[in-house]
């Protein structure tokens, strides 16, 4: 799950589809378990520059964004499988997707924070990178977030309301 909120009074992406790139992660403790919490940014067209965050868990039941990641980003992976096809465990270095560009398509949803009702544009599905795509700019220092936070700018995290939602 990917956000953009209209919190940021910037304004959201267009719905459709962008070349972005992995830019920065933080390891986080969720109520559900461990995640990690991407920084992606844009880097061409009317949007250059704006980013989202995405948000992937450890949880074998949300993995299957994990895989998305990794699979548009084409980085090395090991998948295992138990005898029944489900996905038991993944190996992979969440460092080896930073400067990765790929795909994402944008769609416009809204969520609740306290008794409002917010917009936001979010991340719902993670392609590899089109044909003839460009090369993002180079990822100046771009390496794991430390623990005191992520890159400042563009979307913000997630209210912990939003956080319990998710379903990892």
């Amino acid at each position: 799950m990917g956000k953009f909120t209209e919190e940021e009074g910037t304004g959201m992406p267009d719905e459709g589809f962008y070349d972005v790139y992995a830019v920065e992660y933080e390891e986080k403790a969720g109520p559900k378990g461990p995640y990690l919490e991407w920084k992606i940014a844009i880097y061409t067209g009317k949007f250059d520059g704006k980013d989202f965050r995405l948000y992937t868990s450890y949880s074998p039941k949300a993995m299957f964004k994990f895989i998305e990641m990794i699979e548009a980003t084409g980085i090395k992976k090991t998948i295992e499988k138990d005898d029944d096809g489900k996905i038991i465990s993944i190996d992979f270095e969440a460092d080896d997707m930073i400067g990765k560009h790929f795909q994402v398509k944008a769609e416009h949803g809204t969520y609740k924070k306290g008794n409002e009702t917010k917009k936001n544009c979010q991340i719902a599905e993670m392609l590899p990178p089109r044909e003839n795509q460009p090369l993002p700019p180079k990822a100046d220092g771009a390496s794991q977030a430390s623990s005191s936070g992520a890159a400042s700018g563009g979307a913000s995290s997630m209210s912990k309301d939003e956080i319990d939602e998710i379903p990892f």
